[in-house]
């Protein structure tokens, strides 16, 4: 009988072994779970980081074109460019079309979107952001043109086959 109890003893506490060993096997795995997670994380991060580029600043017609950068959203297969304008004259443009040309650093035009600015006052500042179809990332020069064409269609058809979508917070497109 004694030998029994010893014998229900020994597998109680085989029993109880083992499932410490399983508590703790399933802590350790989650831990290793959690963490690979947390760096998955970081990489994506990091990517989005990367594939942000900072362009020079430029000007034109009394417009000051300041924090041009593109960024390459991989997900949607876009590039998104975005910028400020500043109206650097002494007089207020109530409407004016002007042309967003992107070249590459050979100074090739890649592809361009026409935009207008309503009403900005002497040293008004707006925000543009341009969604162009595709990688740009190889933009490496932004270059403002006004639009001098009565007949945007026309202007239009020149256009590249690239879609753009034009996002702004006080832009009209």
């Amino acid at each position: 009988m004694r030998r029994r109890n010893k014998n229900k003893q020994i597998l109680k506490l085989l029993i109880v072994i083992l499932l410490l060993a399983l508590i703790i096997a399933g802590i350790i795995i989650a831990v290793k779970v959690f963490k690979k997670n947390d760096n998955d994380e970081e990489k994506i991060n990091e990517t989005t980081e990367e594939q942000v580029f900072k362009l020079p600043d430029t000007s034109y017609s009394g417009m000051n074109v300041t924090n041009v950068e593109l960024e390459y959203r991989e997900d949607n297969k876009q590039t998104m460019v975005s910028m400020i304008i500043k109206n650097t004259s002494e007089k207020t443009v109530d409407q004016q079309q002007f042309w967003v040309y992107f070249y590459d650093k050979n100074g090739n035009e890649m592809t361009r979107a026409l935009t207008t600015i309503t009403e900005m006052k002497p040293n008004d500042e707006h925000n543009i952001s341009i969604v162009l179809t595709g990688d740009f990332t190889s933009i490496s020069k932004v270059e403002l043109k006004k639009d001098n064409s009565t007949n945007t269609e026309a202007q239009s058809d020149q256009d590249t086959e690239t879609e753009t979508e034009i996002e702004t917070d006080d832009v009209v497109v």
